[in-house]
């Protein structure tokens, strides 16, 4: 999808204006990149032992979450790149969750976390 998309722009309700964003990157030059500049990258994995909470604090100073989708989650290769990996506790009778919401998580979880780390 093309992210100048007017309905990706009304969607984002302004932020798509104020949040840097690569368009022409390979996802794993991005993340080479991004840990270049000390980022943990920290992959959602299905099988994931821990939550965000049980990783060390010093970890998560700066963090990139990688995402998969609903259906097939993050890609294999994605999670084997990663520094990290979490699992977003669900209930029982939930198999995935949407990528948006999943995000959404993850941000709040972290937002608890850095104001004690930072």
């Amino acid at each position: 999808m093309n992210p100048f998309n007017p309905k990706v722009v009304r969607g984002s309700s302004g932020t798509f204006l104020r949040v840097p964003f690569e368009k022409d990157m390979s996802l794993i030059d991005a993340i080479n990149f991004l840990r270049s500049k000390g980022y943990t990258i920290i992959a959602t994995d299905l099988h994931g032992k821990q939550s965000l909470a049980e990783i060390e604090p010093r970890k998560l100073r700066k963090v990139a979450f990688l995402v998969g989708n609903e259906g097939a989650g993050t890609d294999q290769h994605l999670i084997e790149m990663a520094d990290e990996t979490v699992k977003i506790p669900m209930s029982s009778d939930l198999e995935s969750l949407n990528v948006a919401v999943a995000h959404g998580i993850l941000s709040f979880e972290m937002a608890k976390i850095q104001k004690d780390v930072v």
